[in-house]
């Protein structure tokens, strides 16, 4: 009896090197968490050069464990075993504090890691069963890039960070702030950053496509790596919201221009597509900021109240 085709079939460096220390990179990105969240440091100038250098090796860890998830010779059968497995150990280290207590640092970690592996599962079943063709991979790009933008301004992510923010945080890939035993400068605020599940799933999609058509993994991670600090380098200076998959998307457009091979009528369908669904979007994002802006703000909810009894 032969064994079941493997669903990554090109064994082409570097995906083979990323591949054999998959399991080590996924491990050094919780022991550098864990590292992280738990050390204080006595001054405040290596707390803000040791989180920089922190969030800079995290977001690389991430990525190279992702790649190296995506691009392991397992049978299609163990695919949903990766995910469950995954899952699983996410649910566990979740639950080991009562619910509205944060989790120790060990558990945090340990989630963080089986979050990535969970959703490296998903996004290799994805690649096996959806985007067997290369050519797929753009307009997958572009619509999640512009779901991901809508769902951090107005939908279900920004809705989300409002209201259950630490739900968020479990399911995320931390970026934490080093802590000092000093206090800052004056105004100055070394945030917690994240990159969330749909982000790592994402990139795991992007890369998964790009072993599997043999395509260049060293440009879509340089690439790859290169927005993503863009990505977090304004979450951490703007107020912004900013949804990651746009940077991802566009590195993995940029990585492998000149790759696909679309028809002319595939070309004027995707044009057509295109022209259809900006106008749209953009017509509901401000219907649903008129309707932001015609609700009543808490101040005034208490104010009437405050009238009603008077």
């Amino acid at each position: 009896m032969s064994e079941l085709p493997t669903s990554i079939t090109s064994a082409r460096p570097p995906a083979e090197r990323l591949a054999r220390f998959a399991p080590a990179l996924a491990l050094g990105y919780g022991l550098v968490l864990y590292g992280l969240d738990v050390v204080t440091v006595p001054s405040a100038t290596a707390a803000i050069v040791l989180t920089g250098l922190g969030y800079v090796a995290l977001t690389a860890l991430v990525l190279l464990s992702a790649a190296g998830l995506a691009a392991l010779p397992l049978p299609r059968w163990s695919e949903p075993l990766m995910l469950a497995a995954g899952a699983g150990a996410w649910y566990g280290f979740t639950h080991v504090s009562p619910p509205h207590r944060g989790l120790p640092s060990w558990a945090a970690a340990g989630a963080a890691v089986a979050m990535i592996v969970a959703t490296v599962g998903l996004a290799r079943l994805l690649v096996t069963w959806l985007l067997r063709e290369k050519n797929l991979l753009p307009v997958c790009l572009v619509l999640m890039g512009v779901v991901d933008l809508w769902g951090v301004t107005f939908g279900f992510t920004a809705h989300a960070l409002a209201t259950n923010p630490e739900a968020v945080a479990k399911a995320s890939a931390a970026l934490p702030a080093v802590q000092s035993s000093v206090p800052l400068p004056p105004g100055f605020v070394l945030p917690d950053l994240s990159i969330g599940p749909g982000d790592v799933l994402f990139m795991a999609l992007v890369l998964g496509v790009v072993v599997r058509h043999g395509l260049s993994l060293r440009a879509n991670l340089a690439w790859m790596f290169g927005l993503l600090l863009v990505g977090l380098g304004l979450a951490l200076f703007t107020p912004w919201a900013i949804p990651g998959l746009i940077f991802i998307g566009l590195a993995g457009l940029v990585a492998n221009r000149g790759q696909w091979d679309y028809s002319e009528a595939e070309k004027r369908s995707l044009k057509l597509a295109a022209a259809i669904m900006l106008p749209i979007l953009v017509a509901a994002g401000l219907l649903y900021q008129a309707h932001v802006a015609s609700l009543p703000t808490p101040a005034d909810q208490m104010d009437r109240g405050n009238h009603g009894k008077g």
